[in-house]
């Protein structure tokens, strides 16, 4: 993306740009018998209304490349924060199902006792053993997960060196209170859009100033051997050596009207296709930055129940439960129903850090924050 900035600065220092020079020379009998030579330079240009107009379509067009690469940077950024809250959440994930491993393999070596007890029978020592042979699989699972997650972070990275996150709890991202009228002017996306408006504007005055007619200048510098006026009574020849010079100044105009019209036309009909872009540009911003809006809100709303609510409720199962089931106050199942109910709130919890955190993420990207 640096090379494309380049070339449009490169091609920024071409605005004024003068057509080529016309040299012509001569040579031969074209005034007498005698040989003579000759050499004209001509130069064309546009008035300095051209060239303004051209270098600021040229400007435009370069600010429009630097809005690509703020959409090119703002795309990076978003998908290497996802790959990285992303990677956070499977490394929780991993030491939940740690913990939930530690939990069912307590379950089944307490179904074992009791089976060499006789105090249950066979189906409860191999419905905890499954669940345990259920959760360690799911371990498997996730391992695999993050090592994707590892690769998928290092391309964006576009590193070969191995990814290390620091081993923190999956936390919430801050975000300030929203809107549905929150700004989204930041938006690389928008920015691009309109700049080429600006550059289909800047296009039209060029097109409307090529109307305006060019000037030439010209020298001539030549030989006219041979005799030449009547000088004070006597005749006088020129030899070679003798040089005659003449300026030109010439006005080029346009005769045929009609190519330059439609120019312009075309010009001002892509300026009003640019402006259409940018609303549609902006009403899809603004859309999809409400429904994130509205996701926020309700991750929010799911989180504070987990915290106030669920989370409190499952750690008093776990404890409990075990407490019971070892004592015989509950049955096996029971307590595995119990016990697998609270354990998937804790893993819905995490999920919906997951969900709300991405929310966040995509909130972010849509407003062009870093």
């Amino acid at each position: 993306m640096d090379y494309e900035l380049q070339s449009l600065r490169a091609i920024k220092r071409t605005s004024f740009d003068l057509s080529r020079t016309n040299m012509t020379f001569q040579y031969g009998q074209y005034n007498s018998i005698f040989l003579d030579n000759s050499f004209n330079i001509v130069q064309d240009f546009f008035l300095p209304q051209v060239y303004i107009n051209q270098a600021k379509v040229n400007q435009a067009n370069l600010e429009i490349g630097d809005k690509r690469m703020a959409i090119t940077q703002n795309d990076l950024i978003k998908n290497v924060k996802s790959s990285y809250y992303q990677l956070l959440y499977l490394q929780s994930k991993k030491k939940f199902l740690f913990y939930e491993d530690s939990l069912f393999a307590k379950f089944a070596e307490a179904t074992s006792l009791k089976f060499k007890t006789g105090e249950s029978n066979y189906l409860e020592k191999m419905t905890a053993q499954t669940q345990l042979m259920e959760v360690r699989n799911l371990l498997s699972v996730v391992e695999a997960d993050i090592i994707i997650a590892e690769k998928q972070l290092q391309v964006l990275l576009n590193t070969r060196e191995q990814i290390v996150i620091p081993d923190l709890p999956l936390g919430k991202l801050d975000f300030p209170l929203i809107s549905d009228s929150i700004n989204i002017s930041g938006n690389p996306n928008l920015g691009y859009a309109q700049k080429r408006i600006d550059e289909g504007r800047r296009r039209v005055s060029l097109e409307r100033s090529r109307l305006l007619p060019n000037f030439a200048i010209g020298y001539l510098n030549q030989s006219l051997k041979g005799p030449g006026s009547n000088i004070e009574g006597q005749d006088v020849f020129y030899p070679i050596s003798r040089r005659f010079q003449t300026v030109q100044v010439s006005l080029i105009f346009p005769l045929w009207y009609r190519p330059y019209r439609a120019r312009i036309q075309a010009s001002q009909l892509n300026e009003k296709a640019l402006e259409s872009n940018f609303s549609f540009v902006h009403k899809n911003i603004e859309g999809e930055m409400s429904i994130q809006v509205q996701q926020i809100i309700k991750f929010q709303n799911s989180l504070l129940y987990y915290e106030r609510n669920a989370l409190p409720n499952s750690d008093l199962i776990i404890n409990n439960g075990d407490i019971a089931y070892r004592s015989g106050e509950i049955s096996y199942l029971e307590y595995l129903q119990s016990l697998t109910r609270a354990l998937m709130i804790k893993a819905s919890y995490l999920d919906y850090i997951n969900y709300y955190n991405q929310s966040i993420i995509i909130a972010q990207y849509l407003l062009g924050e870093k």
